[in-house]
């Protein structure tokens, strides 16, 4: 009998997938085919999958023995696809070689992938109004932004232990509080929507949100072996270095069976950062630690193990900075420095040098970037503190937020002195609204301060 791959008469045929860009109550749940290799060498048969990222998100493929092979897929979330049409397709190829020259009959066994994002349905809202601030009573470690929830996720060590939660339709805070201090703050934006991690020592805090439930998400902690981790998620894996070891391997966290693997291969350098490419198909990181600064990239393969690193074709040739952020479509990476570089999973032309970002008139870097479609946010630091609306057609200043102080009491007397506000975060509502998160260094205290600017 002749060598012939098919997928199983139960199996699905293809995905084909609709969403509205910022839809809340978004099911992700994996598609599972099943393909099987018959004929009289079925066995010796080499069976491989490919695919890009343009519609999946994760992909794992798996031999169950017998010649039956499975292959499970979960697609992006539609906010990190954008409006329109998005068509790519899934792979498996099964040949007499390991090189694949000579394919059986089926092969490749090609599996279509549809995934239509509609424009976003927005209901009533009750935010904050223009112009409007509120203290925040407590530090502010890190935030980020979850698009299509449109909340502000921030983290905190002071008074207490806790995420909190800002939810920008009903200017509303939730409070989740921590049983550890909090070193390091991640979302997912490719995967798995609303899922929140936090780095402790020794310890994972895994928070998936769900805005029918805003006061009681779920709220799971994992052990690790990492005494200092910074993270990052892509579905169900949580990625952690080491923050502070000279060159810290990763290690893999599962959080369904709560499993730590231990990985071989790539390795990064202390005080670096990392951050997974809004599609999930690698990691860009940076070291803030060594000179000269470069830019890098591990993929995420479909094994359980990471590509080894592959650094930009520049070694020191353009500043980086502390910090990096992805563009709007995940074409490009923003650094602090203001330098940007392309992402692609073309390896001709990612990390390719593209221009810079206009820095502020007094020498300044970018403390944070936002990003929509039409309109680019720059926070800038000491000493500008302004932030700045660029148009993206021409990445020219639109409107300049000017620099803010506040009075604070300064000594016993009660005199007040006036301090900088340091817009450290800056973000684009879902639907366009300006927030900005500020800090005012009243040494020894931190203050903090929400605000909405447009």
């Amino acid at each position: 009998m002749r060598e012939e791959i098919a997928l199983g008469s139960t199996s699905p045929q293809n995905i084909n997938k609709t969403a509205a860009l910022n839809e809340a109550g978004l099911d992700n749940d994996p598609v599972v085919f099943t393909a099987y290799v018959a004929g009289n060498n079925a066995d010796r048969i080499t069976v491989r999958h490919q695919h890009d990222y343009k519609v999946a998100s994760h992909v794992a493929f798996e031999d169950r023995g017998n010649s039956i092979y499975q292959l499970t897929a979960d697609v992006r979330l539609p906010t990190s696809l954008k409006v329109g049409e998005h068509s790519s397709s899934l792979k498996i190829d099964a040949c007499y070689d390991t090189e694949c020259r000579y394919p059986i009959k089926g092969s490749p066994l090609v599996i279509p992938m549809n995934y239509q994002v509609t424009a976003a349905m927005f209901e009533a809202d009750t935010p904050a109004a223009v112009n409007e601030s509120q203290e925040l009573p407590f530090h502010v470690n890190d935030a980020k932004h979850l698009p299509g929830l449109d909340i502000i996720v921030m983290s905190s060590d002071s008074p207490i232990n806790a995420v909190y939660v800002y939810d920008i339709a009903s200017n509303k805070t939730y409070t989740y509080p921590l049983s550890d201090r909090p070193e390091s703050l991640s979302v997912d934006l490719s995967s798995t929507q609303g899922r929140i991690v936090v780095g402790h020592e020794y310890k994972v805090t895994q928070i998936d949100y769900n805005p029918d439930y805003p006061e009681t998400p779920l709220q799971i902690t994992h052990e690790t072996s990492v005494e200092n981790p910074m993270t990052i998620v892509k579905n169900d894996w949580v990625y952690l270095v080491e923050r502070f070891d000279g060159f810290s391997e990763y290690t893999r966290l599962n959080l369904p069976r709560s499993q730590e693997i231990f990985m071989q291969g790539p390795s990064l350098r202390q005080m670096s950062v990392f951050e997974v490419h809004p599609s999930g198909h690698g990691i860009y990181f940076t070291s803030n630690a060594f000179s000269p600064q470069d830019i890098g990239r591990t993929n995420i393969n479909e094994a359980l193990e990471l590509d080894y690193d592959v650094g930009s074709p520049y070694h020191g040739d353009y500043a980086i900075g502390e910090d990096f952020w992805f563009s709007y479509d995940g074409t490009q990476l923003y650094t602090s420095s203001g330098n940007i570089f392309t992402t692609s999973n073309n390896p001709e032309v990612d990390m390719v040098y593209a221009g810079a970002l206009p820095l502020a008139p007094v020498e300044s870097n970018i403390s944070s970037v936002a990003q929509n479609e039409s309109i680019t946010l720059l926070a800038d630091s000491y000493p500008s503190y302004t932030i700045r609306k660029l148009n993206n057609d021409t990445m020219s200043v639109d409107k300049t937020y000017p620099k803010t102080t506040r009075n604070m009491n300064g000594d016993a007397g009660g005199s007040e002195h006036e301090f900088d506000e340091e817009p450290i975060f800056v973000f684009l509502s879902d639907r366009g609204y300006v927030y900005t998160i500020k800090e005012t260094n009243f040494f020894p205290e931190l203050f903090y301060r929400l605000e909405r600017l447009d």
